[in-house]
Protein backbone atom coordinates (compact mmCIF):
# COMPACT_ATOMS: atom_id res chain seq x y z
CA UNK A 1 0.00 0.00 0.00
CA UNK A 2 1.30 3.34 -0.83
CA UNK A 3 2.64 4.91 2.74
CA UNK A 4 1.24 9.18 2.04
CA UNK A 5 -2.51 6.47 1.93
CA UNK A 6 -1.64 5.05 5.24
CA UNK A 7 0.11 8.12 6.56
CA UNK A 8 -3.63 9.78 5.32
CA UNK A 9 -5.27 6.81 6.87
CA UNK A 10 -3.30 7.10 10.44
CA UNK A 11 -4.37 11.32 10.20
CA UNK A 12 -8.05 10.20 9.53
CA UNK A 13 -8.05 7.75 12.60
CA UNK A 14 -7.59 10.67 14.52
CA UNK A 15 -10.03 12.64 13.13
CA UNK A 16 -12.36 9.55 13.42
CA UNK A 17 -10.93 10.06 17.67
CA UNK A 18 -11.51 13.44 18.01
CA UNK A 19 -15.26 13.30 16.87
CA UNK A 20 -15.53 10.41 19.53
CA UNK A 21 -14.09 12.54 22.10
CA UNK A 22 -15.22 15.90 21.23
CA UNK A 23 -18.59 15.53 19.90
CA UNK A 24 -19.93 12.89 21.93
CA UNK A 25 -20.02 10.01 19.44
CA UNK A 26 -20.92 9.88 15.95
CA UNK A 27 -22.53 12.87 14.45
CA UNK A 28 -23.52 13.65 11.06
CA UNK A 29 -23.09 16.75 9.11
CA UNK A 30 -25.64 19.44 10.21
CA UNK A 31 -26.36 23.14 8.79
CA UNK A 32 -27.36 25.24 11.64
CA UNK A 33 -28.47 28.89 11.25
CA UNK A 34 -28.21 30.78 14.26
CA UNK A 35 -29.63 34.82 13.76
CA UNK A 36 -28.77 34.68 10.22
CA UNK A 37 -25.62 33.07 10.84
CA UNK A 38 -25.41 30.07 8.82
CA UNK A 39 -22.60 27.53 11.32
CA UNK A 40 -21.51 24.48 9.49
CA UNK A 41 -21.56 20.92 12.03
CA UNK A 42 -18.66 18.54 10.50
CA UNK A 43 -19.57 15.45 11.81
CA UNK A 44 -17.66 12.55 11.90
CA UNK A 45 -16.73 12.54 7.99
CA UNK A 46 -15.99 15.98 7.84
CA UNK A 47 -13.21 15.11 10.92
CA UNK A 48 -11.95 12.00 9.20
CA UNK A 49 -11.23 13.95 6.23
CA UNK A 50 -9.70 16.64 7.95
CA UNK A 51 -7.26 14.54 9.67
CA UNK A 52 -6.55 12.43 7.02
CA UNK A 53 -5.64 15.59 4.73
CA UNK A 54 -3.71 17.38 8.00
CA UNK A 55 -2.08 13.65 8.54
CA UNK A 56 -0.84 13.41 4.72
CA UNK A 57 0.12 17.26 4.71
CA UNK A 58 2.21 16.85 7.60
CA UNK A 59 4.34 14.15 6.56
CA UNK A 60 4.42 16.17 3.00
CA UNK A 61 6.00 18.70 4.16
CA UNK A 62 8.68 17.28 6.67
CA UNK A 63 10.42 14.97 4.46
CA UNK A 64 7.91 12.13 3.39
CA UNK A 65 10.01 9.76 5.88
CA UNK A 66 7.84 6.62 6.47
CA UNK A 67 7.78 4.49 9.53
CA UNK A 68 5.70 4.45 13.24
CA UNK A 69 6.83 7.94 14.04
CA UNK A 70 5.63 9.30 10.67
CA UNK A 71 2.04 7.49 11.43
CA UNK A 72 2.06 8.64 15.44
CA UNK A 73 2.86 12.30 13.83
CA UNK A 74 -0.10 11.82 11.10
CA UNK A 75 -2.24 10.56 14.23
CA UNK A 76 -1.55 13.30 16.65
CA UNK A 77 -2.25 15.90 13.76
CA UNK A 78 -5.37 14.04 12.71
CA UNK A 79 -6.57 14.90 16.09
CA UNK A 80 -5.34 18.37 16.48
CA UNK A 81 -5.85 19.55 13.30
CA UNK A 82 -9.87 18.44 13.08
CA UNK A 83 -10.29 19.51 16.67
CA UNK A 84 -8.80 23.10 15.77
CA UNK A 85 -11.39 23.22 13.08
CA UNK A 86 -14.17 21.82 15.29
CA UNK A 87 -13.61 24.13 18.15
CA UNK A 88 -13.68 26.90 16.05
CA UNK A 89 -16.67 26.22 14.62
CA UNK A 90 -18.53 25.59 18.22
CA UNK A 91 -17.08 29.11 18.68
CA UNK A 92 -18.79 30.75 15.91
CA UNK A 93 -22.07 29.15 17.20
CA UNK A 94 -21.42 30.12 20.67
CA UNK A 95 -20.95 33.72 19.71
CA UNK A 96 -24.21 33.56 17.07
CA UNK A 97 -26.14 32.30 20.34
CA UNK A 98 -24.63 34.81 23.14
CA UNK A 99 -25.43 37.24 20.36
CA UNK A 100 -29.02 36.76 20.25
CA UNK A 101 -29.26 36.11 23.70
CA UNK A 102 -28.71 39.64 24.15
CA UNK A 103 -30.56 41.07 21.42
CA UNK A 104 -33.67 39.02 23.15
CA UNK A 105 -32.90 40.01 26.77
CA UNK A 106 -32.47 43.88 25.69
CA UNK A 107 -35.93 43.52 23.92
CA UNK A 108 -37.44 42.23 27.34
CA UNK A 109 -36.48 44.79 28.94
CA UNK A 110 -37.15 47.55 26.57
CA UNK A 111 -40.58 46.23 27.24
CA UNK A 112 -40.36 46.10 30.98
CA UNK A 113 -39.65 49.89 31.00
CA UNK A 114 -42.43 50.91 29.03
CA UNK A 115 -44.76 48.84 30.89
CA UNK A 116 -43.34 51.01 34.09
CA UNK A 117 -43.75 53.93 32.34
CA UNK A 118 -47.13 53.30 31.50
CA UNK A 119 -47.69 52.77 35.43
CA UNK A 120 -45.61 55.56 36.40
CA UNK A 121 -47.68 58.03 34.26
CA UNK A 122 -50.71 59.45 36.19
CA UNK A 123 -54.31 58.99 35.24
CA UNK A 124 -55.93 61.09 32.44
CA UNK A 125 -59.01 62.46 33.44
CA UNK A 126 -61.07 59.68 31.19
CA UNK A 127 -60.12 57.12 33.74
CA UNK A 128 -60.50 59.00 36.67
Amino acid sequence: METWLVIAMFGGLGGFLNALLADGGLKGWKKDVIDGTTIWRLGWVGNVIIGGAGGWLNWALNGSTPGTAAGAAALLVGIGGSRAITSQLDKQAGDASRRLTQEGFQGAIDQLKAQIQKLQEPPSEENK
